[in-house]
C-alpha cells in the first residue's frame, strides 16, 4: 500500500482523528482561559461552541461561515484573538473527519474524480515533503524554542519574529490543506446557488469595506482605531496608482479594509479568485435566475476592478487582469479569436510595462 493510499483510507474509515482533534481543540481553549479578559472569554467560548456545534451537524456550512469571516482575521501576527482562528479551523478538520461525507467525490462514473483524489493525495505528499526540507534546513528554530515560553497560548498568538511562528503556520497550512480538501469533495452535497453565493459573498465582504473606506470620509480612520486595539498599530502607504484620484476619502492612501495593510488586503483578493472562478464554473450549467447571477458576477467584478486600482498595488493588478481575461476567453467564444487573442496580449503587456513607469 502505497503513502497516498494510506493517507485517503485512514481518513475516511475511521473518527478517532477527529475526536482527537476535538480534544486537542478543547485543551487549548481552556488552557487559554488565563489570557483573556473574563467578560472576552465567556463571548469567544460561546462563538466557539456554536461553531463546535455545527461542526458536528453541518461541516460543510461550518466551513463555509469560517471561510466568510476570515478575513476578519486579517491583522498582524500577534494581534488580539487571531488565535481563534486556528481553534475554529482545528474544529472544521474534525467535523469533515467524524462526519461521513455522502455521495462520495471518489464515486464518478468516469474515473475522474478518482483521478482528482489520487492528484490531491500525491499533492498533500509533496506540501508535507517541501514541509520537512523546509525544516530540515532551518533547525535552529527548534533549538532556539528553548528560551521561549511553550504553552499553548504562546504558539497561536506567535508574532512572525517568533520561531513558534513558522512550525505554526506550516501545521495551519496542513490543516487548511485538508479542511479545502475536504469541503471540494462535499461540494456536490450542497446546492448550486447556496456554494455560488458562498464562494461569491468570501471577498464580497472585504470588497465592500474597503470601496466605503475610498469614498466615505472617516471611516479609514475608523478601521485604522480598530486594528491599532488589535494590534497596536497599523500599516498605511500610498497608492502607486495615486494619481487616478479613485479613493477620495483616503488622500491618496490605498484602503487597508479589515487588514492590517494594503498589501495583505491585496493578497486576500487574489487568493480568493479561485474561489470566484469556481463560483463562475458551478453556475455554468443554471438556467434559471441567470440574468440575477450574470448581474451578481459583473457587480463582483467591477468591485474588484476598483478595489484593486485603489489599491495600487502592482502585482494584485496584474493577476487580477490576468484572471479577468482567462475568465472572459473561457465564457465569451469570441474572445478567443486569433486577432482578438492578439489583441488583449498586446494590451495587457503594454499595460504592464507601462505601469511601472506610471507609478513613479
Amino acid at each position: 500500500m502505497t503513502l497516498p493510499e494510506f493517507l485517503e483510507k485512514g481518513r475516511r474509515s475511521t473518527p478517532l482523528v477527529g475526536l482527537l482533534l476535538y480534544a486537542i481543540a478543547a485543551a487549548f481553549w481552556i488552557s487559554f482561559y488565563p489570557y483573556y479578559p473574563e467578560t472576552h472569554y465567556a463571548l469567544f467560548t460561546t462563538a466557539v461552541l456554536i461553531f463546535f456545534l455545527f461542526t458536528l451537524k453541518q461541516p460543510m456550512a461550518a466551513f463555509g461561515l469560517l471561510l466568510l469571516v476570515a478575513s476578519f482575521y486579517g491583522n498582524h501576527p500577534g494581534g488580539r484573538f487571531l488565535e481563534t482562528f486556528d481553534i475554529l479551523l482545528i474544529l472544521s478538520v474534525a467535523g469533515f473527519t467524524i462526519r461521513k461525507r455522502t455521495p462520495d467525490l471518489y464515486s464518478s462514473p468516469d474515473g475522474s474524480s478518482a483521478n482528482a483524489s489520487h492528484l490531491l493525495n500525491h499533492l498533500m505528499l509533496v506540501i508535507l515533503l517541501v514541509m520537512a526540507l523546509g525544516f530540515c534546513s532551518a533547525y535552529y528554530l527548534f533549538e532556539s524554542l528553548e528560551g521561549y515560553k511553550l504553552e499553548p497560548f504562546y504558539w497561536m498568538a506567535a508574532s512572525e519574529w517568533l520561531p513558534h511562528y513558522s512550525i505554526r503556520v506550516a501545521i495551519v497550512s496542513l490543516l487548511a490543506f485538508v479542511a479545502a480538501r475536504e469541503f471540494a469533495a462535499r461540494i456536490r452535497e450542497v446546492p448550486v446557488n447556496i456554494s455560488a453565493t458562498v464562494m461569491f459573498l468570501i471577498p464580497a465582504i472585504p470588497l465592500l469595506i474597503g470601496i466605503m473606506e475610498s469614498l466615505i470620509p472617516g471611516l479609514g480612520k475608523l478601521l485604522d482605531r480598530l486594528h491599532i486595539y488589535l494590534d497596536g498599530y497599523v500599516h498605511r502607504s500610498p497608492s502607486h496608482l495615486s494619481a487616478i484620484k479613485i479613493a477620495p476619502a483616503l488622500d491618496g492612501l490605498s484602503p487597508n479594509s479589515l487588514f492590517w495593510n494594503r498589501s495583505w488586503f491585496s493578497v486576500y483578493l487574489i487568493a480568493c479568485l479561485p474561489l470566484v472562478g469556481l463560483g463562475v464554473h458551478l453556475l455554468g450549467p443554471q438556467r434559471r435566475r441567470r440574468t440575477i447571477w450574470r448581474a451578481a458576477i459583473v457587480t463582483l467584478l467591477a468591485a474588484y476592478s476598483y478595489c484593486v486600482i485603489a489599491i495600487g498595488a502592482r502585482a494584485g493588478l496584474a493577476t487580477f487582469g490576468c484572471f479577468a481575461m482567462v475568465l472572459l476567453l473561457l465564457r465569451i467564444p469570441m474572445m478567443r479569436r486569433p486577432s482578438v487573442l492578439w489583441l488583449i496580449g498586446l494590451v495587457f503587456n503594454v499595460s504592464t510595462i507601462a505601469m511601472n513607469f506610471y507609478a513613479f
